[in-house]
């Protein structure tokens, strides 16, 4: 940007840099298996030295008004990057609510194992997770450069505990009441396809519920799905007696029950 005093392309290079850092490390992270935390982590200190290397270990400054100028730029009393970040937090939660792949994405977090036995691509949904994180990142770093009216190696060094705080507080976890854990109703199929689907799901949420030291787990049916309780059964969950209407559809449930432990 300050040797072309192309503003568009300069900004557009960091989104596609920031992209291109999220596509290194999901390959990693979902290829190899490795450790997510211990991959970022390293990440950014390979990033943050590949930025002295190029810099010289200086600031970068005099950059174009016209960029540098986004940081004080107002509309109705609001900073225009206030109102871009607004934005992408509205689209973004737009994808995760109203399209398949966002779905993907939520059932993904909350089992991993449930994901891959229902097909969804759970490897390539992973990895584009890490690429969408790399252009908000991307961004993140252009907005902060416009704001700082220039950039260095260090600029975000004391963001770290922060960044790393709102992962920890905002991470999704199966919902575990106390010493039990609650499956979602579930209708399986009498037939032997679906029932062979039951069982992996069933067996993927419970492995899930055991993993955060759940004691037992409930799960709602429909009670005419009478031809598949004893699959239930089988699987070993058992009726313990409480019944309800459910709401959406007002047909009648029964609860089962199993021990995890």
């Amino acid at each position: 940007m300050s040797a072309t005093g192309n503003v568009a392309l300069g900004m557009l290079a960091g989104v596609a840099l920031g992209a291109t850092v999220g596509f290194i490390t999901g390959s990693l992270i979902t290829r190899l298996d490795l450790v997510p935390f211990i991959v970022t982590l390293a990440g950014l200190f390979v990033v943050a030295g590949a930025t002295v290397l190029l810099s010289g270990g200086s600031t970068i400054s005099h950059l174009p008004t016209r960029f540098t100028g986004l940081s004080v730029t107002n509309v109705f009393g609001i900073p225009v990057l206030v109102l871009v970040a607004i934005a992408l937090y509205v689209v973004a939660q737009l994808v995760l609510s109203l399209t398949t792949w966002g779905r993907q994405i939520m059932l993904f977090g909350a089992s991993r194992r449930t994901s891959r036995v229902t097909g969804i691509p759970v490897v390539r949904t992973e990895g584009s997770v890490y690429v969408v994180a790399g252009v908000f990142s991307g961004f993140a770093g252009v907005a902060m450069t416009a704001n700082l009216f220039g950039a260095n190696a260090s600029m975000a060094s004391g963001l770290l505990l922060n960044v790393i705080g709102g992962v920890v507080l905002g991470v999704t976890r199966f919902a575990v009441d106390g010493p039990t854990g609650i499956v979602y109703s579930l209708y399986v199929s009498p037939s032997a396809r679906g029932l062979g689907l039951g069982r992996r799901l069933l067996d993927g949420a419970t492995a899930d519920l055991a993993a955060v030291q759940a004691t037992s787990a409930t799960l709602w049916v429909f009670a005419e799905n009478a031809p598949s309780i004893g699959f239930y059964r089988a699987c070993g969950w058992l009726p313990d007696g409480v019944t309800r209407v459910q709401e959406e559809f007002g047909e009648p449930e029964i609860q089962l029950r199993k021990a995890l432990v």
